[in-house]
């Protein structure tokens, strides 16, 4: 699932996210995000449409 604006793949993004949190590990959690988000599915393309609001949990 992804946001449906600008592909951003956000249930990954959030997982990352979480984990960087949860293992207080910044360098790992960058260098997955670095490594494994598409260029054309990072966090910056984020528009803040509003269309998603309802899909999230």
């Amino acid at each position: 699932m992804y946001a449906l604006s600008n592909n951003v793949n956000i249930p990954q993004i959030f997982q990352y996210y979480n984990d960087t949190n949860m293992f207080d590990d910044l360098t790992e959690g960058q260098l997955r995000y670095n490594s494994w988000i598409a260029s054309d599915e990072t966090v910056d393309l984020y528009t803040e449409c509003g269309a998603c609001k309802n899909k999230c949990p």
